[in-house]
């Protein structure tokens, strides 16, 4: 515990009060007019430093001790702060704010220490001593409800801009595919002299079907069947050549 030494007869320290044991109440510290020790910076504040030695100058038995800060993920910190009187501890939290009033991350220890003073005038004020200096926050909090909290959020980064698709190129018809040429008709004359040729060996059906493809020549049905009634004459002629040999 830590109290704090103050020379409540200086000029700048003047307290209208009467004796010390007549404020053991909340609704007399909450009387007492703290305006002409008020200070201004976007709103009025009662310095820590006054706060104090007009909590001593009324309650002299008053002590007060920090706890270990609360550090969070995010970055942002909480300061706490106790203050005792009369047998009553009274315990405040506060956020280590910047100067727009919002969580400040990664706070410097400058930082640090200012918020623990003003935590320290914050319970102060909630055992009665200058708590109306504290409506302009409350009523900041009830407007602004939540504002603490986007300061905490990272930013969103950029969507980046997306590339135009580039135009899809028309797909040509695949050419036609020529169509065969017509086939030869076997003349007559023509498969004449190609079964005589087969009659003989001099052809086989294989060698018929080649030249059939070499010069485009596309025989009929019954053609065909000549073509083979030929070779089948063929093969029963060798047949029979053998037999009388």
């Amino acid at each position: 515990m830590n109290s704090i030494a103050t020379d409540i007869a200086s000029a700048d320290f003047r307290v209208e009060a009467d004796s010390k044991g007549e404020y053991n109440t909340f609704q007399k510290l909450y009387s007492v007019n703290v305006e002409k020790y008020l200070k201004q910076k976007k709103g009025s504040y009662l310095p820590w430093s006054m706060a104090w030695a007009l909590f001593q100058h009324y309650r002299p038995d008053a002590v007060f001790e920090f706890e270990a800060d609360r550090i969070f993920d995010s970055g942002e910190v909480e300061v706490v702060c106790t203050v005792t009187s009369l047998g009553r501890s009274i315990q405040m939290i506060l956020p280590v704010l910047g100067n727009t009033m919002q969580p400040v991350i990664n706070p410097s220890r400058h930082a640090i220490n200012t918020a623990r003073m003003r935590c320290l005038t914050k319970a102060i004020a909630m055992h009665g001593l200058g708590l109306s200096c504290w409506n302009f926050v409350a009523i900041d909090e009830i407007e602004n409800p939540g504002d603490g909290l986007d300061s905490a959020k990272p930013e969103i980064p950029e969507i980046p801009e997306i590339p135009e698709i580039p135009e899809i190129p028309e797909i040509k018809a695949a050419p036609k595919i020529q169509k065969e040429a017509a086939k030869i008709l076997l003349s007559p004359e023509k498969l004449e002299a190609l079964t005589a040729k087969i009659k003989t060996g001099e052809y086989s059906l294989k060698k018929a079907h080649d030249w059939f493809s070499a010069n485009n020549i596309g025989p009929t049905n019954d053609q065909i069947a000549e073509v083979v009634a030929a070779d089948s004459l063929r093969i029963q002629n060798e047949e029979q050549n053998r037999e009388t040999h």
